[in-house]
């Protein structure tokens, strides 16, 4: 019968129907792929998640979700962070097939040792999980999958899962022309003034990191459009005290810039390795 049918066709047809047969197969393979093993796996009944965000955050990224319960009583989820095998849990591919794995660092609060999270009936549950070192490397995420084991369930391996996640940039400023590359600091600027042969810059900083912590500053580098470095000075100069999300007020003088009147480049190193940036800043 095959022979037959075979036969009756033209080479064109049967060359087209050869190559849809061979897309059919990658397809199968790629779809494997990435669902390995887990024909045991599936979503735990009456609770479902919304996917968020998908934000880098230095050198990783942020995923953020949230979980809601939607059963009459309480439940509890015990999620797992990749294992060193990276098989069967949690981890994301990213769009070259490059797999990365992942750790949970809020589930409704700080996570414990064993990852578990309660979710009350009715109510939502924000969670957010990291993929280690991905930050610098991947703009697209094909599969993210957030796993556990939920002992007593019908199904006690569950998996969610997100295809095509596209991965931003964290949004920490309030100007185009400036970045901050510690994701958990925001850098507002306030004013820039011209007083005299000196310049200053006002701006806040904001951490948000749920406990207070020391700023360290170090290194300020100032370039304008011709190429002439000039000395800059923080005040109040030091590390800066930061409280979590309460804005801290901090002025850069620049001194002894009596023509310029653009910026091309204001560098502040903080954290040693993070830096505060402006690019092309016009003064008035």
């Amino acid at each position: 019968m095959m022979i037959a049918a075979l036969a009756a066709m033209t080479p064109m047809q049967v060359s087209a129907q050869f190559f849809k047969k061979i897309l059919k197969g990658a397809e199968s393979v790629l779809n494997n792929a990435v669902s390995t093993t887990r024909s045991n796996y599936g979503e735990i009944l009456g609770v479902t998640v919304e996917w968020g965000e998908c934000v880098k955050w230095g050198d990783d990224v942020n995923v953020k979700f949230t979980l809601c319960n939607h059963n009459s009583g309480d439940f509890t989820m015990h999620f797992f962070n990749t294992w060193p095998s990276g098989e069967k849990h949690s981890y994301a591919i990213a769009s070259n097939g490059e797999r990365y794995g992942i750790t949970f660092i809020y589930l409704g609060g700080a996570v414990n040792d064993n990852c578990s999270v309660l979710l009350p009936s009715g109510v939502k549950v924000q969670g957010i999980a990291r993929v280690s070192k991905a930050g610098g490397k991947v703009d697209k995420f094909r599969y993210v999958a957030l796993g556990g084991y939920n002992p007593g369930q019908k199904t006690p391996n569950f998996c969610y899962t997100s295809r095509s996640m596209e991965v931003k940039e964290v949004s920490n400023t309030n100007r185009d022309n400036l970045k901050c590359t510690l994701p958990s600091i925001t850098v507002n600027e306030q004013e820039i003034k011209r007083y005299g042969n000196s310049v200053v810059l006002v701006f806040t900083l904001q951490q948000s990191t749920g406990k207070d912590m020391m700023l360290p500053v170090g290194d300020i580098k100032v370039y304008d459009n011709g190429g002439n470095a000039y000395a800059a000075e923080l005040l109040p100069g030091g590390s800066v005290n930061m409280i979590s999300d309460v804005p801290v007020k901090r002025s850069l003088a620049i001194k002894n810039i009596p023509t310029a009147t653009c910026l091309s480049i204001i560098r502040m190193t903080i954290v040693d390795k993070y830096q505060i940036e402006w690019r092309n800043v016009t003064i008035p």
